[in-house]
């Protein structure tokens, strides 16, 4: 492994992804409640309210949590294996981006299941959360792409300039 730029790159941006996700799970607080105001109804805001309760009581959950320890470890391993230009780094981080697509899938099916259960009548909020959920997942499946198209693209040219050394070499 001796272009390992994209990785570290790629372990950086994660490592920032990541880190928001133990900030939410590990450290944040009980969502504040919201108020009807002119701008928002009395029911719009007690939905709001329970979303928020449970998007807490979620991502605060064991399984959440585990989850995301796991991705800690993955990174921690990777970036381990990375430094000592080891490919099992290449195939930890695999994994990793694995367990984000894993983690998307799970936020989406748990807001578009609880969304519509809390709602007494208010189409608009149900509507509007899970276009977000699914938004969110898209972006998410975007981000996954492109970091396998970057890592392919790197694997991929390396064995290509091996093919061409190797056929040069034939060659003479």
């Amino acid at each position: 492994m001796k272009r390992t730029v994209y990785l570290y790159i790629l372990l950086a941006t994660s490592v920032i992804a990541t880190l928001s996700r133990v900030f939410s799970s590990f450290f944040s607080g009980q969502p504040e409640t919201i108020q009807s105001s002119e701008y928002i109804s009395s029911d719009m805001a007690t939905y709001l309210n329970e979303l928020a309760k449970v998007q807490y009581a979620y991502s605060t959950g064991v399984f959440y949590r585990s989850l995301v320890i796991l991705m800690v470890i993955a990174l921690l391993a990777s970036l381990f294996y990375l430094l000592r230009k080891d490919l099992k780094a290449v195939f930890i981080y695999l994994f990793y981006l694995g367990l984000t697509f894993i983690e998307s899938l799970l936020a989406l099916v748990h807001n578009l299941t609880w969304a519509p259960s809390l709602s007494s009548g208010l189409e608009s909020g149900v509507a509007t959360s899970a276009a977000s959920s699914w938004l969110a997942f898209a972006f998410s499946l975007l981000l996954l792409a492109i970091y396998l198209l970057v890592i392919y693209l790197n694997r991929n040219s390396r064995a290509i300039k091996k093919a061409k050394k190797a056929k040069s070499s034939m060659d003479l």
